[in-house]
């Protein structure tokens, strides 16, 4: 009869233990499950819209004067004089030299003209003067004066109003406006299509801003200054604001 030394019986127990320990050492790690998240896995994303409309309080005016001379230099005085009579009359309107009006260019070129060295003869390019010019931009803060600024720059030397330009001072308070009426929208939307589904509206999980932009937010009118009186129509600036939302959808109880 073969016999077992200590050593071989103690190696064998502790296989016998090793094999009823991993079953178990099984069952209990197929019993863990994992935890269910407490959010609802039901939800509804809409998208909201909000337009604020409101009159500019603001025009911006490009002009421009150009005079020409035989002379470079004499061009640039002649330029610098009816330059300076034009700011002086808007000056008088109440406009700040300093901080309504900002020079945009200045510049002097020379002025080229085909001319006939002799009777019958070809026309050759020449040098008959130069001209200078001198454009700025003038901000009307007061709106109602703009029509005012107009007729004195037709009447004091201003030979080309290039734009008139409108804005809204107030830009950001009109957005915040529009973003509540996006919100509003967006909420309507989703608590329509929520009642059809027999469900209610949860925690607004997330909104997101898509855009935000003017509408008409530079209209811009090229007016002729012959004449006095030019009409303006600054019309109204719509200011949107587009976003999504996102609500958990909850039971209707």
């Amino acid at each position: 009869m073969r016999r077992l030394t200590l050593s071989r019986l103690s190696r064998r127990r502790s296989s016998i233990v090793a094999v009823l320990i991993a079953p178990l050492s099984l069952v209990a790690c197929g019993g863990s499950q994992p935890q269910e998240s407490s959010e609802p896995d039901r939800y509804i994303s809409t998208t909201g819209e909000g337009e604020i409309s409101a009159t500019p309080d603001r025009a911006e005016i490009q002009i421009e004067v150009e005079n020409e001379a035989e002379r470079a230099a004499e061009a640039l005085r002649l330029n610098r004089d009816a330059m300076t009579a034009v700011l002086d009359e808007v000056a008088s309107l109440g406009l700040d030299r300093n901080a309504d009006i900002r020079t945009l260019q200045v510049s002097v070129r020379p002025r080229y003209e085909r001319v006939a060295t002799q009777v019958g003869g070809p026309r050759r390019r020449t040098l008959v003067g130069y001209a200078a010019s001198n454009a700025v931009m003038i901000t009307v803060k007061d709106i109602d004066k703009a029509p005012d600024v107009l007729d004195a720059l037709a009447n004091t030397g201003s030979n080309r109003t290039d734009s008139v330009s409108f804005y809204l001072d107030e830009r950001e308070a009109l957005e915040d406006q529009a973003r509540v009426q996006a919100l509003a929208d967006a909420r309507r939307k989703a608590a329509l299509l929520a009642a059809e589904a027999g469900m209610r509206l949860g925690t607004v999980r997330s909104i997101v801003e898509n855009r935000t932009f003017a509408q008409r937010a530079r209209e811009r009118s090229r007016l002729s200054t012959q004449g006095s009186g030019a009409p303006i129509a600054p019309g109204e600036q719509s200011v949107q604001v587009n976003l999504t939302a996102r609500w958990d959808l909850l039971p209707d109880q």
